[in-house]
Parts: C-alpha cells; sequence; structure tokens
C-alpha cells in the first residue's frame, strides 16, 4: 500500500518507489468503507434501542410504545447521527398528545424510575409478561444496547478493512 515495486534489468535489481497518490486512494477508499459499516450498524442499533424501550415502556393504551421512534441523518458537523426519541406530539386518547404523559412516566415511574407513580393493570401485565416494563424506559433501553456498541463499531471498522 503507497510503494510500487518495479524488477528492472536481468540483475533483478528492485527499484521501489514511494506513490503518495496511490496510498491517499487506498486511505481514502479504506475509510469511507469503514464509515458505511459504522453507519449501518449504527442504524440497526437504533432500531435494536428503539424496539427494546417499547418493550421497557409501561403500557396504558398503546400510544407511549407507538411513540418511541427511530431517526437517522446527519448531525451539524455532516456526521451519521441515529436519534431514539419520543415524538411528544403523537396522538393519544382523549386528544391529548402523548408528550407530558412520557416525561412522567420516564422520570416517576417504578420500577426503575423514582417510584412517585405506580405501574397500573397493563404496565403489570407487561412485567408479568416478562418485560423490564416501568420508568426510565429510554435510558434502560439506551445502556442495554450500548453496553456493546462500542465493540461493534470496531467489529463493522475491521470488516471494512479487510
Amino acid at each position: 500500500m503507497g510503494v510500487k515495486v518495479t524488477m528492472r534489468g536481468r540483475s533483478g535489481r528492485i527499484i521501489s518507489r514511494f506513490d503518495p497518490d496511490f496510498l491517499v486512494g487506498e486511505i481514502n477508499q479504506a475509510g469511507e468503507r469503514a464509515v458505511k459499516g459504522v453507519s449501518d450498524m449504527m442504524k440497526k442499533e437504533g432500531e435494536q434501542i428503539q424496539e427494546l424501550a417499547r418493550d421497557y415502556a409501561p403500557y396504558d393504551d398503546g400510544y407511549l410504545e407507538k411513540s418511541i421512534k427511530v431517526q437517522s441523518g446527519k448531525d451539524e458537523n455532516g456526521r451519521v447521527a441515529v436519534t431514539v426519541y419520543v415524538d411528544g406530539s403523537t396522538p393519544a386518547a382523549g386528544g391529548k398528545a402523548v408528550g407530558d404523559y412520557a416525561l412522567l412516566m420516564h422520570e416517576g415511574l417504578g420500577p426503575y424510575g423514582s417510584g412517585y407513580y405506580k405501574p397500573g393493570e397493563g404496565t403489570m401485565a407487561k412485567i408479568y409478561a416478562g418485560f423490564k416494563a416501568g420508568g426510565k424506559f429510554l435510558e434502560r433501553a439506551f445502556k442495554e444496547r450500548t453496553r456493546t456498541l462500542v465493540e461493534k463499531a470496531a467489529a463493522a471498522a475491521r470488516r471494512a478493512l479487510k
């Protein structure tokens, strides 16, 4: 990579010449493959975090689960950014939006939140079904999936460089 070797004459003399343009091209291609591999992995992980957050979310009428969304694009510096969030404007029962309810449940619902609010029947049914439903649902989903995120990003970059 970056060095071209040429055989000269009958003596078998080897002449090597460093070609910086060749090296730059190889580095750029490797970098682009690595960025694409990591970007694809980040998008998949964003979807996994979304699914897990929905599993962890309390259940009343299902609107909160539906409001957990994932969006990927570029940040202000042009880097790939994946965001998992609660769309607070998602319509809920009674013509209200899910926003205020989502914040109250995220921070205050026990277990996992402050415990100011107690789980209702729907959330208890999820808990009995084996889900870790309760407060801090987004935060817990993120922590759960990011335990191996760095390892996966490194592996995706290594695969791209092979």
